[in-house]
């Protein structure tokens, strides 16, 4: 009878544990990026946010005109290396100034997890990452496939890090591709601390699109407010 009440004890416990436990916590879901990964395609890999800005919100993708690096000799850059690495931050942080005067600490924010991005990054050879069902409604073109490019999750052992990049899809996108998919994970963060998150990933691919596309430039303070409202379910 001991044993049956000490049973029943922790199960209770448990129940009560799954019941109050907080459904957005961050460390427990995790994220994931996609990539669009087309073999015919002469544009290399894309990233499913820039892929679906295209097609689903029918904007044009205005990317900055930034100067390449100079490449090794061979003269072929390595988009899997550190010297593409840094050079698609640039770009991720150019596009992060688009939100700058509608908003500045938002913008801050996201330039600091930039900032801490290639330390937290773990780029994974031959490795598929497990899928994180949290598309939502897609499509892709035929003859293509999706493939899971990034987790995101809050570390929980200390040789953990936030981001795990499935090298052999990243290395195969161009720069602009990679700072799209950076600044996806960036995006869906701040969704994630804002306890905004809907159970997809469309919000944070939204906003992507819309500092892709630069459409928060033709925005009106008003407009911007409330669209960020809608996004990141803030007052």
């Amino acid at each position: 009878m001991r044993l049956l009440s000490s049973v029943m004890a922790v199960g209770l416990v448990l129940w009560s544990a799954l019941v109050c436990a907080d459904p957005n916590d961050w460390a427990e879901r995790g994220n994931g990026g996609d990539v669009v990964v087309c073999p015919q395609s002469a544009r290399g890999n894309l990233m499913y946010d820039a892929y679906e800005a295209e097609v689903r919100y029918q904007f044009e993708l205005i990317f900055p005109n930034l100067e390449e690096p100079q490449w090794p000799d061979t003269g072929a850059p390595n988009y899997g290396d550190e010297m593409s690495l840094d050079f698609s931050l640039k770009i991720a942080k150019e596009l992060v100034q688009r939100i700058e005067t509608q908003d500045p600490v938002r913008a801050q924010k996201y330039f600091e997890w930039l900032a801490e991005f290639k330390n937290e990054a773990r780029f994974l050879p031959e490795v598929e990452l497990f899928d994180i069902p949290d598309t939502g409604i897609g499509f892709i073109p035929p003859q293509c496939s999706l493939h899971q490019l990034i987790i995101q999750r809050t570390p929980k052992f200390p040789q953990d890090r936030r981001y795990m990049v499935a090298l052999d899809y990243w290395q195969w996108m161009q720069p602009q591709q990679q700072a799209a998919a950076i600044l996806h994970e960036i995006i869906y963060r701040d969704l994630a601390e804002s306890k905004a998150w809907t159970g997809t990933s469309e919000p944070a691919r939204y906003f992507n699109a819309l500092i892709l596309s630069d459409a928060i430039g033709k925005m009106s303070h008003v407009e911007y407010l409330n669209i960020t409202r809608r996004i990141f379910n803030s007052n």
